[in-house]
């Protein structure tokens, strides 16, 4: 047998390979017997810093003005290659808060100090360590989108990245023959999980609660004792978290981002670039604010996780050295099961696809939010930037008639403003909305979430309950109401529910049909993971979440992302006017979404830049990300066409889903 040596590149092996590592490794599951389930954008002060204003705020304020929407939406994306680059300069770019400013300091306890990156020198003053960006000025214009906002939502529209300027510090080369001694890396000698954690332990004094030095390196494990697992205990809604407890010392909680993936995965170039990205501008850049992980099924060998020496050979066999410090292995058999015995995990995964992420919250209690990502989800914009402007605008939502505005597709060229937007939901919404957790529930339903300060809506005039409260589930798309009765065979989710020790009626539900990246409290996936265990629920991820933040009246929030959408084909709508009439058809017999399975709306969603079906038609995304990291599409990208040949598409950040390992070959 031979063990793979620390610096052979796994991603390499052939399917022959691959399978002959299956086989080994139940080998080794066979040999070592059974398991006991219970035995062990305010500009920092830099010289090379782009000239523009970041636009990420820690204090989000609502922005009353109209939305500038002075040209239709379009897909017109800049092309470097049209225009002279001496008018052209990307500069290196940082949408951070100004760390250890006199403001900041006010806001914040410790001090912000710079991490070592992957090139062994500190990342917030090395280039070579920085996405760059182009300003947009004359001659750059960017296409605006026909959903969600950059305007509204804080999101930067005043830069755009190139393949070359976003992704050079990843290793991306393109076509140079050459490149930069400043920019080489021996990707195969980073250890990302180290970088992290010492990046962590230099701002520990940020932070409301920091793990053990070796914490963030710790396998998942089943439970270690029956007392342990505590079945049938209840949950305890006033437990309080360490970062509560200590809140007037205003120190900073900080965000797990979790990226799912099973063992088949392949580790291409572009794949690796993005993870790079990810652990760069999130974690290290940060001074460890978030921390990436990976969270890796394996499949075909579900006893590996009881032996040292089958969880090395699968670590070694299935992922690249640089990212063995960040993963963390699993499997039903091993971790699931043993926690959640009530449930049947011989139904379908789908219906699990939360569960390890419940569990991984639970064993790692030093994070309070958790971001839950796939593989196939891109972003040509900057993540901190992203994630920052999500959590600062939702936290600034009020919970009046959010769930109205939840269940629609912002439109700013239709309804201006968010404010207006707002307004224009509350004349269509006749009872009041959505207001706490709603009076009727199961028998065995104890809501979690806040008393509702006033008796009905309409007395909250000013629109403060909720105002600075975290959210519970951050969402990039809409979150729409569902039917009563969830087996209905229009919704496509007749199997969604499987909940064998209750014999309680499903409550109405609150559909959400876009898992790709979504944003979960500690509070919210605590109550999951107890339901789950308690009472063997078993649920969709495309329903479970907001389900559960509805039933137990948790703040949950649709941000407005902006999303570009490109029709093909006949019967999809084109104008704004059928856009708005087919996205933002209300009531659960009348929205797209009851088709949602079907070809006619699959087809349409298929044109969306951040698509949450896989269709057989074209996804549009995943043409425009093609274009963008190629410099060329095979195929069409609508029906006006696009010029083949090479190219240097400009973007401003599109979160694109999805984008698979055939659509990026040759990166």
């Amino acid at each position: 047998m031979i063990i793979p040596s620390r610096s052979m590149d796994m991603r390499h092996l052939s399917k022959y390979t691959v399978s002959a590592a299956f086989i080994v490794i139940t080998l080794l599951v066979y040999l070592q017997g059974s398991p006991n389930l219970y035995a062990h954008h305010t500009r920092p002060d830099s010289s090379f810093h782009t000239t523009a204003k970041s636009h990420y705020h820690e204090h989000y304020h609502h922005n009353d003005s109209a939305e500038t929407v002075g040209k239709e939406p379009s897909n017109e994306f800049p092309d470097l290659k049209n225009f002279n680059e001496s008018r052209l300069e990307s500069r290196p770019y940082k949408p951070y808060p100004a760390y250890n400013s006199a403001e900041w300091r006010k806001r914040w306890q410790g001090s912000h100090r710079a991490c070592v990156g992957p090139r062994g020198v500190e990342v917030n003053e090395n280039p070579a360590d920085m996405p760059k960006a182009y300003r947009i000025q004359e001659p750059l214009t960017l296409p605006e989108p026909v959903f969600g906002s950059y305007h509204e939502s804080g999101l930067d529209a005043d830069h755009c990245f190139d393949r070359y300027s976003r992704l050079e510090s990843y290793g991306f080369h393109g076509k140079k023959k050459r490149t930069n001694a400043s920019m080489s890396v021996d990707w195969s000698k980073v250890d990302w999980g180290s970088l992290q954690h010492k990046c962590l332990l230099r701002n520990e004094d940020r932070f409301c609660h920091i793990p053990s030095p070796d914490a963030t390196l710790t396998r998942l494990r089943a439970p270690q004792s029956a007392n342990e697992l505590g079945a049938h205990q209840a949950h305890n809604k006033h437990q309080q978290h360490p970062a509560a407890a200590q809140k007037d010392k205003k120190c900073k909680k900080r965000t797990a981002v979790v990226l799912r993936a099973y063992q088949e995965m392949t580790y291409t170039k572009d794949l690796s670039m993005q993870l790079r990205a990810l652990i760069s501008e999130l974690s290290l850049h940060s001074g460890g604010e978030y921390t990436v992980f990976l969270l890796i099924e394996i499949r075909h060998a579900p006893k590996l996780l009881t032996s040292p020496t089958i969880y090395k050979f699968a670590l070694h066999a299935f992922v690249p050295r640089e990212f063995h410090n960040i993963t963390l292995l699993w499997s039903v058999p091993s971790f699931t099961l043993p926690w959640y015995p009530g449930t049947n995990q011989a139904l379908n995964q789908m219906l699990h696809m939360d569960q390890p992420l419940q569990l991984f919250a639970h064993l790692h209690p030093q994070f309070d939010h958790f971001w839950m990502m796939e593989l196939d989800v891109r972003y040509t914009g900057h993540w901190y930037d992203l994630f920052a402007n999500a959590d600062a605008w939702a936290r600034k939502q009020a919970r009046r008639l959010l769930w109205e505005r939840n269940a629609r597709f912002y439109m700013p060229h239709l309804h201006r403003s968010y404010k207006e937007f707002g307004e224009l939901v509350a004349n269509q919404t006749v009872d009041g909305g959505v207001w706490g957790a709603p009076a009727s529930t199961t028998s065995s339903l104890d809501p979690e979430g806040p008393t509702p300060p006033y008796p009905h809506p309409d007395n909250d005039t000013d629109y403060e309950w909720g105002v600075d409260e975290d959210a519970g589930f951050i969402s990039f798309a809409p979150i729409l109401p569902g039917p009563k009765d969830p087996t209905n065979p229009d919704w496509g989710i007749q199997k969604g529910f499987a909940t064998p020790n209750s014999n309680d009626s499903a409550p109405r539900t609150y559909y959400l049909d876009a898992t790709p990246a979504v944003r979960f409290s500690r509070e919210m996936l605590g109550i999951m993971h107890a339901t789950t265990r308690d009472y063997g629920v078993d649920i969709l991820p495309e329903i479970g979440p907001a389900t559960f933040a509805y039933l137990h009246g948790l703040k949950a929030v649709s941000f407005p992302l902006p999303t570009f959408y490109d029709p093909v084909g006949e019967g999809q709508p084109r104008t704004l006017e059928e856009i708005e009439r087919g996205f933002n058809a209300q009531g659960v017999r009348n929205t797209p979404w009851r088709w949602g399975r079907g070809d006619r709306w699959n087809a349409v969603f298929a044109r969306l830049t951040y698509a949450w079906v896989i269709s057989r038609w074209e996804q549009f995304g995943t043409g425009i990300y093609r274009w963008w990291i190629h410099g060329s599409e095979v195929g069409t990208l609508g029906e006006k066409g696009r010029k083949e040949g090479r190219g240097r598409l400009c973007l401003p950040g599109v979160l694109i889903h999805p984008v698979k390992e055939g659509d990026v070959s040759g990166v």
